[in-house]
């Protein structure tokens, strides 16, 4: 029995409406609301005018004669005579639940990516289905909300995977951070990936969950397992790896191409069912091209803009990206297909062609994406000798966490191998496992499933059985003195050598025979000379040094320098005796010199010593900038380079003289040994690191060349 609500028609029989419950008393009549729709009840506006006005009277649901003239006397109903029923409404108050969808067949979520610039308006609004009531509900903390119309976000045109969610205004949201608000708190209800720079979505994914789980259990649930694979999802079809065709070498379409049976996967209280096109059979139901085919999109990280995931959105009947699919990508000399290149430091993702009868995987996954719940993610490695299967894949995966995807799991990852002289569209075979696996089947692995959420023990001392020996194809100090020789054994191996060669054992310098001067001392290295039978020291370091005094630089006082302004040659205010050059603040100003690059020498050393001409506040920096060309041997003179930033100088809070040294690799700056160089060092004061106000005095640099 719910609540008896009467109409006691106060003057003129007449219908009373209730807008807030979508409700209608009619004259003298009697509404029974089921005891769900307490809540409501509590919480209706137009309800409470109506009884205060006389027109209603709202019974007690547990004898259906005793008046409620004040709802809020439904917070005082618990128990009587130990057969009342326990009141919800104070039960949902105690406990700020439960948080999520009464039914997510009631509702629609859709997103609109149309138009130039995109839409990009996320939507939920009731279903219209058979059976709905044209409404949807949901709960935030135990408090019941219906949404009878559309209602829309719009999404910033930035790339970021977006979490949407009610508040309780009833107003959508989004954030780019996940919590555990947004299960505890909020009426979470989809995820999106938005990729900027492609214009489109990557992933969106369904979110609505049920009342049946309190918020912690779902947060907890959510960050140690994720979505679960349940069954199905089985590859087979013309899927034929390990075929050379016929003639030999020439692998037909058919046989890469594949086809995943249905499935489920459960995403914590909802389970996804993943079925063929047109074979649904509840509202929610996942539908995908599953056969004869299995078409999916195809994702991968893009190197526009850093590390964006990009796809092959427009699926087809091969489970990879090669050149001339609807992806874009176009191969290189040999026309083969990609794998998703990290670049180097720092990583630079792109399509990069698969070299040559080279291998590369491509790893599938199941997930809660509405529109195309099977996807593929491109692999990230090009391997030039055959992988064995499961080593490579969890190390790829252990790389590719951060996805896209809010819910998935790793159902298999199928290993190609690409040939120029392959005649089927993709140029590529399937590859069997070492373990002669059709593919690598990840649907039921533990291990893979949580590398590829990044969870799980992150302590390598935090393991169990580190004690045990239970790897004996590693060596341990026993397996090791049997395998390899021993210290003791190699110094006696050692010494024997040099006994050979010096005649005698080598304790320290005065056993050692040499020829040449100096004498050798501690630090230097000897070389064996075979001509002599002798030791001898090694050719010294060749280095040079120079040493340019404020009065010694050249002036760039002419449009042949890239900065032509001179940084005035005065006396040191505070020393007179000292010339120094003084560089403004706010005007580049520079001083010249010229060098040449002394032979076997790596690196250059650049020494300053300087002070400020006003004391400052407090402590200060300076960043002088350097310019250089080359001046060639029998060829016109190089351009000045662009603008070289060296490191900051500390001024502190004084005007005393500061020692200061850089040192530069040959390599980073291009030159190399007998180059000279004309160098122009300047103060341009508007650089961040520069934030000494007033002129800055330099006495002195010098340029050391060192091995």
């Amino acid at each position: 029995m719910g609540f008896l609500i009467k109409n006691i028609a106060v003057g003129s029989p007449q219908d009373v409406v209730v807008n807030d419950l979508g409700l209608t008393v009619f004259a003298g009549g009697t509404v029974d609301l089921a005891k769900e729709q307490a809540n409501d009840v509590a919480k209706s506006t137009d309800l409470v005018a109506a009884v205060e006005a006389g027109k209603l009277i709202v019974l007690d649901p547990l004898d259906d004669t005793t008046p409620l003239t004040a709802l809020q006397s439904l917070d005082a109903i618990t128990t009587h005579n130990d057969t009342r029923m326990l009141n919800t409404r104070v039960l949902f108050h105690d406990s700020k639940e439960p948080s999520g969808y009464v039914n997510r067949t009631d509702s629609l979520i859709s997103f609109d990516a149309t138009g130039s610039p995109p839409a990009r308006v996320f939507a939920v609004e009731p279903s219209g289905a058979n059976g709905s009531p044209g409404y949807y509900e949901y709960y935030i903390r135990g408090r019941r909300f219906r949404e009878t119309e559309r209602k829309t976000i719009q999404l910033p045109d930035t790339t970021s995977l977006y979490f949407i969610y009610f508040d309780e205004n009833q107003d959508l949201q989004y954030t780019t951070q996940f919590t555990a608000d947004l299960l505890k708190i909020y009426a979470y209800t989809a995820a999106i990936y938005w990729a900027s720079h492609f214009g489109a979505i990557t992933y969106f994914g369904d979110e609505r969950h049920g009342l049946t789980m309190d918020g912690d259990t779902h947060a907890y649930l959510h960050r140690t397992f994720g979505a679960q694979y349940i069954s199905g999802l089985t590859l087979s079809g013309t899927y034929n790896p390990d075929e050379a065709g016929s003639p030999l070498g020439n692998p037909t379409d058919a046989d890469v191409q594949i086809r995943f049976s249905p499935g489920v996967i459960q995403d914590e209280d909802l389970a996804h069912n993943i079925v063929h096109t047109g074979t649904k059979v509840n509202s929610y139901d996942f539908e995908q091209e599953l056969a004869p085919i299995t078409k999916l999109i195809i994702l991968y990280r893009n190197a526009t803009v850093a590390g964006e995931w990009t796809a092959k959105l427009v699926p087809d009947a091969f489970p990879l990206i090669y050149s001339g699919d609807s992806s874009g990508y176009v191969g290189g000399a040999n026309g083969l297909p990609p794998f998703n290149s990290r670049g180097g430091s720092p990583i630079s993702w792109d399509l990069i062609e698969v070299e040559d009868e080279s291998y590369f995987f491509v790893h599938y996954f199941a997930t809660n994406y509405i529109q195309h719940p099977v996807v593929g993610v491109l692999g990230v490695e090009n391997y030039t000798s055959r992988p064995t299967g499961l080593d490579e894949v969890s190390a790829e995966l252990a790389e590719l966490q951060d996805f896209p995807f809010q819910e998935f799991t790793p159902i298999g990852s199928i290993l190609y191998q690409a040939s120029s002289t392959y005649s089927n569209t993709p140029k590529v075979r399937a590859l069997t496992t070492d373990e002669g696996d059709r593919y690598v089947d990840l649907r039921t692995s533990r291990s893979i499933s949580v590398i590829v959420r990044g969870r799980g023990v992150n302590d390598h001392g935090n393991l169990g059985g580190l004690l045990d020996d239970d790897h004996p194809q590693y060596h341990d100090d026993t397996r090791g003195d049997v395998r390899y020789y021993t210290k003791s054994q190699i110094t006696v191996l050692l010494n024997s050598k040099l006994d050979d060669i010096t005649n005698e054992d080598i304790e320290d310098l005065f056993n050692v025979q040499y020829v040449g001067s100096p004498a050798p001392v501690d630090g230097n290295i000897l070389v064996w000379n075979s001509a002599t039978q002798k030791w001898e020291n090694e050719a010294p370091v060749v280095q040079k040094f120079y040493t340019f005094q404020a009065d010694q630089f050249d002036n760039p006082v002419n449009s042949d320098w890239t900065v032509n302004s001179l940084a005035p040659s005065s006396a040191d205010t505070l020393n007179p005796a000292l010339p120094v050059r003084r560089f403004d603040d706010t005007t580049e100003e520079g001083v010249g010199a010229g060098i040449t690059i002394p032979e076997n020498t790596v690196n250059i050393v650049f020494g300053f010593k300087s002070r400020a001409q006003t004391a400052p506040g407090s402590a200060q920096t300076v960043q002088p900038t350097l310019y250089n060309r080359l001046v060639p041997d029998n060829a016109a003179v190089g351009a000045w380079s662009s603008a070289l930033n060296l490191t900051t100088i500390s001024i502190p809070t004084n005007t005393n003289f500061q020692y200061d040294t850089q040192t530069i690799s040959l390599a980073t700056l291009g030159w190399s040994a007998g180059e000279h160089r004309q160098l122009e060092l300047t103060r341009r004061g508007t650089q961040p690191g520069d934030t000494l106000s007033g002129d800055w005095n330099l006495l002195e640099m010098t340029v050391e060349f060192t091995a």
